[in-house]
């Protein structure tokens, strides 16, 4: 993996990164760029206002053709393979900072899009509250509530309804965490 930050102004950087398209043993420390592997891109602006904790732009890319979702339809002669990539946004608000002299509370969204063509979901949007500090008790707390609604790309439904299959336009999925630092080493963070 190569990573390169780049500060653009004061409160602003460009990330860039490459990494390994084809990254196989998890347990493996070694690294190579290139071959049929193909290389994941991807590259970030980011930056924070008086009122913005991050805003940010980013895209990626695999450098490999990728096979479609329909080509399971059609024979080997007329197989066809699409491009992967994607770009998003998202944003980090301060809503409410040392409310009643403890609490901060921030709100995040973000939304995605995916080639449809070659993958399951095509756009995703999720968004969030995170409460730090929600009980009187606990320094290092944070407690918070997301959800998430990715939709299925056209392809994919295309290629199930062919197969004889309903595919969703769909998902939600919706997060409720809470997590304490015991230690400065040390934190747990349990999900529902």
């Amino acid at each position: 993996m190569l990573r390169l930050a780049f500060q653009v102004s004061e409160s602003s950087e460009l990330l860039l990164a490459l990494l390994d398209g084809d990254p196989g043993d998890p347990q493996s420390r070694s690294f190579h760029l290139g071959g049929s592997d193909g290389v994941l891109a991807a590259i970030e602006l980011q930056g924070s206002t008086s009122t913005l904790n991050k805003l940010a732009l980013g895209a990626w890319h695999y450098s490999q053709p990728v096979k479609r979702l329909d080509v399971e339809l059609r024979s080997a002669a007329q197989e066809r393979t699409g491009t992967s990539g994607g770009a998003y946004a998202l944003g980090e608000i301060g809503l409410l900072q040392h409310w009643h002299d403890r609490l901060d509370v921030d709100a995040l969204a973000r939304v995605g899009f995916a080639s449809g063509a070659v993958r399951d979901f095509a756009t995703n949007l999720q968004v969030g509250i995170v409460v730090r500090q929600p009980f009187a008790t606990g320094v290092g707390e944070s407690l918070g509530l997301g959800v998430t609604q990715s939709r299925t790309s056209a392809a994919l439904r295309r290629a199930q309804k062919a197969a004889g299959d309903r595919t969703a336009s769909h998902e939600t999925a919706m997060e409720l965490t809470y997590r304490r630092a015991l230690a400065s080493w040390f934190a747990i963070q349990p999900d529902v």
